[in-house]
């Protein structure tokens, strides 16, 4: 799969991606960026904007596609759109590790996926630290509020996301209650 993923990525393809071995969505953007380990998505919404951006491991994905008459008319779309992808050229992508850290840099909340072990929640956090193959992080509520902390093993690591409008909302909200 990587080298469709690499072709689609050289390209600029607009493709669909699917995870199935982890019950996932199909995920709808660009192929951002790629390492033998892991790719990074920018994600295209279901309103046919850019949305941040997704990271996996390239072993995950069993489904790709491209070059369909609908991908090429949400291609046409978006180029009307005005919304355009995140930067991700400066991402490191050699382990969970070194991409939340070279993410955390630049984005104020992530969001953690542990789909093997619970495909029901995800984690956002913000003023993150990575210790001894630990993610630690403030818990951001979906009320917009700083809501303790939690950690959780890097292994355990199927998906983080960065740059989406409803993470960036949510740490708008938390900042504004700080005042």
């Amino acid at each position: 799969m990587w080298s469709m993923l690499e072709e689609a990525r050289k390209n600029g393809w607009l493709v669909r991606i699917k995870r199935e071995n982890l019950g996932s969505d199909s995920f709808y953007g660009f192929v951002g960026g790629l390492s033998s380990d892991y790719v990074v998505i920018s994600v295209i919404d279901s309103n046919c904007r850019f949305d941040g951006a997704s990271v996996f491991e390239t072993d995950e994905v069993t489904f790709l596609e491209w070059d369909t008459a609908y991908l090429k008319n949400r291609a046409r779309v978006l180029e009307e759109s005005p919304t355009s992808p995140l930067p991700l050229a400066d991402l490191e992508l050699s382990s969970w590790e070194s991409i939340i850290r070279s993410v955390a840099a630049i984005y104020p909340v992530l969001t953690f996926h542990r789909d093997r072990t619970d495909s029901s929640s995800c984690y956002l956090g913000a003023n993150i630290e990575i210790e001894e193959e630990i993610v630690r992080a403030d818990l951001v509520s979906y009320d917009g509020e700083l809501d303790g902390r939690f950690a959780l093993r890097l292994s355990d690591l199927t998906q983080v996301e960065f740059g989406d409008g409803y993470a960036g909302a949510l740490w708008q909200m938390v900042r504004n209650g700080e005042s």
